[in-house]
């Protein structure tokens, strides 16, 4: 976060990352942390997600994320293998030695500034989204729609927890 995202997200944006760069662990407000996390998801305007280590979070975040067709970047240390459903997504490899961090961040640069362009390429544009000339207005009900979709999930679950938890007498 502190070699490699942050000083991308500087060099990218110009912004400084101290106010926009937050990990889902450190929202520090009381509240749901699994609707705290989506409403981030949700809100940010790309989303870079670090692939390494077995982290199940990160893949459900990622997920989300892609569910959404919104921007979205990804890490990963040079001697993890990703699993078979992210192989084909491109991917920065990075290595923690000095030389390695330095061409790491430059291409996350890179990547951060063509997310935030909308640049995407018709290849992956077809594969996400099948809606040809989505009009903004249109993407912004879809954006609606899902986020909708997820609240309701949520309460759901919100039920199901409290049902089981009174079937468990607690």
């Amino acid at each position: 976060l502190k070699h490699l995202i942050k000083p991308a997200i500087r060099d990218a944006t110009s912004q400084n990352p101290d106010e926009c760069v937050f990990r889902a662990d450190s929202i520090a407000e009381p509240g749901r942390i699994t609707r705290q996390i989506i409403e981030k998801l949700v809100s940010a305007d790309v989303v870079i997600a670090d692939l390494t280590g077995p982290n199940a979070n990160v893949m459900y975040e990622l997920g989300l994320r892609q569910g959404l067709l919104k921007p979205y970047v990804l890490l990963c240390e040079k001697t993890q293998k990703l699993p078979f459903d992210l192989a084909d997504l491109r991917t920065i490899f990075y290595q923690l030695e000095l030389d390695e961090i330095d061409k790491a961040r430059a291409e996350l640069t890179k990547h951060i500034a063509s997310a935030l362009a909308g640049d995407v390429s018709v290849i992956d544009q077809e594969l996400l989204s099948g809606n040809r000339g989505t009009t903004e207005a249109s993407a912004r009900s879809t954006d609606f729609q899902i986020l909708e979709a997820n609240s309701k999930i949520l309460t759901q679950l919100e039920e199901m927890n409290n049902s089981l938890l009174h079937v468990g007498g607690i």
